[in-house]
């Protein structure tokens, strides 16, 4: 069937239809996103330590890591305290691929439990990069003393740089191709009854140069992953059993003494 002007109704849709199947597929296609491959499911996923009367259970947390689509609010929130200028690019990631060569559960002994995770970023031949780094931000119910969460990580934070390495290690020969990117968080069992999670949002990042544009702190921040461990301190089970043990002798001398 035709319309008044002599076009069938299905070509004046058309124009409409296309636009809206446009808008549809546009963000898939316009966003590249770097690969995520590798341990990315973790294992050991749980351990466990006896602590005293109690029992200690480490588990990862999320398993596997998250590929986080550009900065959380709680990256926002720890990068707006360190005076830079930050550009928060979630059109335009670069395209290679991140690497988790380690993922695992923890026992560092002594009652003290947590994760590790390694991981490398193989630029794509296409990535505009000036100066790659990584960014950490890391939230937790159990701070380190005077840390605030969430925070940005580092292992040398006097340098006054956000960046997790010192700037010694980025100009290693090690990095020039493969950037490599490794931590040890822990924690101590939360005994007697207590419960402790801690999570890291782990991005990669361009420090760029502005010519002329004043102070040297300009930084790009792109996808990224979110890794972390739960620990769970709960009785030890021959606890449990004296105390189940305990309350059925109860229940017996109770019930002993209505049938007297």
């Amino acid at each position: 069937m035709h319309g008044r002007r002599g076009m069938p109704r299905w070509a004046r849709w058309a124009p409409v239809l296309g636009l809206a199947l446009g808008l549809l597929l546009w963000p898939s296609a316009a966003r590249a996103v770097p690969q995520l491959v590798g341990m990315t499911t973790g294992k050991p996923a749980t351990l466990q330590h006896v602590c005293g009367d109690h029992i200690c259970v480490d588990t990862l947390d999320p398993n596997p890591v998250v590929h986080l689509t550009g900065p959380s609010a709680a990256c926002q929130t720890a990068m707006a305290g360190t005076g830079w200028t930050i550009t928060y690019n979630y059109m335009q990631p670069w395209n290679g691929t991140i690497n988790i060569t380690s993922y695992e559960a923890l026992d560092y002994g002594g009652c003290v439990m947590g994760a590790h995770l390694a991981a490398t970023y193989t630029p794509d031949p296409g990535d505009k990069i000036d100066r790659f780094r990584w960014v950490q931000i890391v939230s937790t119910n159990a701070p380190l003393a005077g840390q605030p969460s969430p925070r940005v990580d580092g292992i040398q934070p006097d340098d006054g740089l956000p960046f997790y390495w010192r700037e010694a290690d980025y100009t290693d020969p090690n990095y020039t191709t493969i950037y490599q990117f490794r931590d040890y968080p822990r924690r101590p069992c939360p005994c007697p009854d207590g419960y402790t999670w801690w999570e890291a949002e782990l991005y990669l990042a361009d420090w760029y140069t502005v010519p002329g544009g004043g102070p040297d702190t300009n930084l790009i921040l792109y996808d990224g992953i979110q890794w972390g461990f739960d620990i769970q301190c709960v009785p030890e089970p021959l606890t449990l059993l004296a105390v189940g043990s305990a309350l059925a002798g109860l229940v017996g001398y109770i019930r002993r003494r209505r049938l007297a």
